[in-house]
């Protein structure tokens, strides 16, 4: 799961640790630190899930996350962080719109075969595997 945000000075949420109680997951919010909330509380704790926060464009606030067991971290940093990091050449020169920011990724960015957008905690316990 990818999510962004206009680049702003991170802000600690002593909130992030906190599990919620079982239930229907609830809807992604689009600030980074709530959504952050909602998938810890559908993932749970694992020493082997990684968040990794960074700045796309240089201009958006993101995160990558997995679990570390079971993908190759260094094709996550070639093939994921690293394309995150710059704009494309032919778009070097373009302005990104927040609004146009997934479409951008999912289409010219980003060259993996299974990119997927999530809205709401049910959808990522769906995409993984998970029992709703």
């Amino acid at each position: 799961m990818i999510r962004f945000r206009n680049r702003k000075k991170p802000q600690k949420n002593p909130n992030l640790t906190t599990r919620r109680t079982p239930g229907t997951p609830e809807k992604l919010t689009g600030c980074l630190e709530s959504d952050l909330m909602i998938v810890r509380s559908c993932l749970g704790d694992s020493d082997d899930i990684e968040i990794r926060h960074l700045h796309i464009f240089n201009e958006f606030q993101g995160v990558i996350i997995y679990y570390t067991t079971l993908v190759d971290t260094l094709s996550i940093y070639r093939d994921i962080h690293k394309p995150l990091m710059y704009k494309p050449r032919h778009l070097e020169d373009k302005s990104i719109h927040l609004d146009n920011l997934m479409d951008t990724l999912m289409n010219e960015t980003l060259y993996i075969s299974e990119t997927a957008r999530v809205s709401d905690g049910a959808d990522i316990l769906d995409k993984h595997g998970h029992s709703k």
